[in-house]
C-alpha cells in the first residue's frame, strides 16, 4: 500500500481518495480495515461469499456481484 499512499498522501484525509476492491475477507477486507480505506467486496471471483463478507462486517451496500458494477459505484 505504500505506493498508493505516496501517490495520494499518507495523511489519513488523503485516503478518502482511495477505494480498495477485493474478493477476500482475510486479505483484502482486513487490509482495508487496517489502513482505513473504504472497501468494496466483489463476489464474482469465487473466493469469499456475500455471507462471509457480511459476517466479517462489510456493509451489504459495499458488496457487489461483479466488477462490471464498479463504474456505477465510482461515478456516484
Amino acid at each position: 500500500m505504500d505506493p498508493v499512499f505516496k501517490k495520494y498522501g499518507a495523511d489519513p484525509t488523503g485516503r478518502g481518495n482511495v477505494i480498495l476492491i477485493g474478493d477476500t475477507v482475510e486479505g483484502d477486507w482486513k487490509l482495508a480495515q487496517a489502513v482505513g480505506l473504504e472497501f468494496y467486496a466483489v463476489t464474482s471471483g469465487g473466493m469469499d461469499t456475500r455471507e462471509k463478507f457480511i459476517t466479517a462486517g462489510v456493509s451489504e451496500d459495499h458488496i457487489i456481484d461483479s466488477v462490471a458494477d464498479l463504474p456505477q459505484i465510482l461515478l456516484n
